[in-house]
């Protein structure tokens, strides 16, 4: 199968609502990612710092706690590799800028298309 190329990947799925989280998990299920799961920005920074395992980071933005930006700028502090995608419902224009210059690597927008998320994925981390 295709999306095999993520097993063995770790992918760090950060958003405060469940059913996204669910949602993400679903979608990458075919994918034999391992799937880690952050419900805010700070358990985000804190997961990045003690598991160096983590491949990529799905970052939601609008979040309790320390919001994606805030979290991305953090991340940033300890690790400038890792690749962080920007996750938002709410898309106005400079925002993509704005996560780009937090230290994101890529944006998209929810509803999340399925095939674009995985394919974006999968440019930052194939084998």
């Amino acid at each position: 199968m295709f999306n095999l190329i993520l097993k063995n990947r770790s992918i760090l799925i950060v958003d405060d609502a469940e059913d996204n989280r669910s949602l993400f998990g679903f979608y990458l299920k075919s994918t034999k990612a391992k799937l880690l799961y952050a419900k805010n920005g700070k358990e985000a920074v804190d997961i990045c710092k003690t598991d160096s395992t983590i491949d990529l980071v799905l970052m939601d933005l609008q979040m309790p706690v320390l919001n994606g930006i805030e979290a991305t700028r953090e991340i940033r502090k300890f690790n400038q590799q890792l690749p962080i995608i920007a996750v938002t419902a709410y898309a106005f224009p400079g925002d993509k800028q704005c996560c780009l210059d937090a230290g994101c690597n890529d944006f998209i927008t929810k509803p999340i298309d399925s095939d674009v998320l995985i394919d974006m994925i999968k440019s930052f981390i194939s084998n």
